[in-house]
Order: structure tokens, then sequence, then C-alpha cells
């Protein structure tokens, strides 16, 4: 199920598809005297941390919408379910907020294709990979090292356990496989566990190795993810140490997809891959 940011975000794309449809403007909305028209965006665009179920239900009935129907019952459901609590929200401060949203994103994405450079993706770490990133970083205290790392472990479970399964593909650069992360023992069963969910009928692992020289998108990672639903658009995910940058145009979506091809063409499936 998505979290609240996510479907506030839903809620607002379906409210604006039923109005514009509807052939209603958000004037006409304002001039009802239910909401502003800045209140009216701000819903629209999934701004609104409290979106008040009755208001929605207007809004369905201006927009033609029968109280009745199943979809202005979805509609107020995920009114309601915006108050509920993201899963993540036990984790506290371990959990940045540019992550947030991402960490609902891919708990309802059917494709997921990520680019790394410098480490494995987060979802195919272990826990020794995972404690020897975080520690690496000394503005980290051993508590917050703990949560985050309890917090992507349950991030595993939670995707994994998924029905039906989502795809994940990675293309990784070989720099990232040789790089000794946490220690001789850490990386080996690091590699073990690569290995090991590439055998999964859902995953698929391609490794770029330093033999083919330079190749498109090289050392910028990003993450694509793909959803069932049209009205929730594809997602181009990349981030820095400070932030993160969510892109949904379809310019830019096309432009990585045909990036993360051309990687794939040069790559090595991991299964034939001798490290």
């Amino acid at each position: 199920m998505p979290g609240p940011i996510l479907t506030r975000r839903q809620l607002g794309r379906r409210l604006l598809n039923l109005r514009e449809v509807a052939g209603i403007s958000a004037g006409a909305i304002a001039r009802t005297k239910l909401m502003s028209t800045s209140k009216l965006y701000r819903l629209e665009a999934g701004e609104i941390v409290e979106p008040a179920w009755v208001e929605v239900k207007e809004l369905c009935d201006m927009y033609g919408q029968n109280p009745a129907s199943d979809l202005s019952k979805e509609l107020v459901r995920m009114a309601k379910a915006c108050l509920e609590a993201g899963w993540w929200e036990p984790f506290g401060s371990g959990v940045p907020k540019w992550f947030q949203l991402y960490l609902e994103l891919e708990q309802i994405a059917h494709t997921i294709r990520t680019y790394e450079v410098a480490y494995v993706t987060g979802l195919l770490q272990t826990e020794a990979t995972m404690r020897a990133l975080l520690s690496a970083n000394p503005a980290l205290q051993a508590e917050a090292v703990d949560s985050t790392v309890d917090l992507r472990l349950k991030r595993h479970l939670n995707f994994f356990a998924r029905i039906p399964l989502p795809s994940l593909e990675l293309a990784i650069d070989e720099g990232a496989l040789r790089r000794v992360i946490g220690g001789p023992a850490a990386h080996a069963e690091q590699l073990e566990r690569l290995y090991t969910m590439n055998s999964r009928p859902n995953v698929r692992v391609f490794v770029l190795p330093a033999s083919v020289g330079a190749y498109a998108g090289q050392g910028q990672p990003f993450t694509l993810l793909e959803f069932p639903d049209d009205l929730d658009p594809d997602v181009v995910y990349s981030e820095a140490a400070t932030g993160a940058h969510y892109d949904e145009s379809a310019e830019a979506f096309a432009s990585r997809r045909a990036t993360f091809g051309s990687m794939i063409a040069q790559a090595v499936p991991l299964e034939e891959y001798q490290l």
C-alpha cells in the first residue's frame, strides 16, 4: 500500500483528471466557496498534508461522480488514508525528507531500473555493506547507523514480499564490484548475495566491465521507476549527499531509458561475468 505522501499525490492527480474531464475551471470551484483556487491547486499537487474527505466527496459530486460510486468512495478512502503514518516513520530522523517519497514510490513501481557506479544498489546490499557505508560518514552516530540499517532491512522485506513481484534491473560499473567495502569477508558476502539475488526470476544484474571503455551515462547514478497506472507518471530519480531530484517529465524518462538500454547493450550479464 502506498504511504501518505504518495497517496496525497495520487489523490491530487485523480481529482485533477476528473476536473479536466468534467471541463470545470478552478475558478468555478472557487465561486462555490468550497475552497479557493490556491487550495484546489495545492490539493491537486498533493501538497495538502491532511486533505478533508468531506471536501473530496463534494468535489467528486461537482465533477459528476455519484457519491455512492466506487470511484468517489475510493477517493474519499484515499483522503482518509493521507492521515495514516508511513511505514518508515518509526525510524525517525534516519529517513531524510527527500528520501521518504522514494521509499513510497519504490513500493508501488512494477519495474525499477538502476545504475550504480560506486557500490551495489541499496535493495541488494548486505547488512555488513550497509553498516560499512554508513559508518564511513563521521557525522553519523552509532545509534543513527543502527536505525538506518533497521530501516533498510525493513525496506528489503517490504520490497521482496510484494505480490506480484516487481522487476528489478541493475547496471553496475565493474569498479563497484571490485571495491572492498567492510573488509574481505564482507566483500565476499556481498558478492555472494548479488549472485544469489540475480538467480531470482525478477532480478537481473548486468556488469559494465572496464574493457568497454566509455559508455553512455557513465559516472552519473540514476534510478528509473515505472508504474502500472497511467495517472502515476514514470520517474527518473537521482540523489546527492544532501538531497534528491525527481523528474516526472516524459522526455527525461525516455532519455534516461535510452541511456540505460545503451548500458545494458554494452554490459555483461552477472552470471557470465568473471571478477
